[in-house]
């Protein structure tokens, strides 16, 4: 029996030209940031400045409001990105395009995942948290 790699997703969503111009800041910021490691291949961006530097894409996709918590995440291999109990997670590609279940998502997309989920690629990305839609 397949398993169906499509369960817990939505689908991938297409970003406004501001959005993705916001996004392309970020991401051109992004490349020479100093990141902490966090696990074998997963580091995070700590900076104070972190969520400044992330709330005018946050704004302009609507995902920028207090129970959230965003991370910038830079992924050099295998690695297993949770879901908090209570939390979905959302996933913006930054620099690479990147499978996630049964989808590719590239740089101007995004896609809410309601599971813990497997990532094996080089790629920075934005995580964002969202409440679960159970509990909006």
């Amino acid at each position: 029996m397949a398993t169906d790699r499509t369960l817990g997703f939505n689908q991938p969503q297409s970003m406004s030209d501001d959005a993705k111009k916001q996004l392309d800041d970020l991401a051109d910021w992004f490349k020479t940031a100093n990141v902490e490691k966090v696990r074998t291949h997963l580091s995070h961006y700590t900076g104070k400045d972190s969520l400044d530097k992330m709330q005018p894409l946050l704004k302009e996709l609507g995902l920028y409001e207090k129970g959230s918590g965003s991370i910038l995440c830079r992924l050099s291999g295998r690695e297993t990105i949770a879901k908090d109990r209570g939390f979905d997670n959302i996933f913006i590609p930054l620099s690479h395009e990147f499978s996630i279940g049964n989808h590719t998502l590239r740089p101007g997309q995004y896609i809410r995942s309601e599971c813990s989920q497997v990532l094996d690629t080089f790629t920075d990305f934005v995580l964002v948290l969202v409440p679960e839609k159970s509990q909006k």
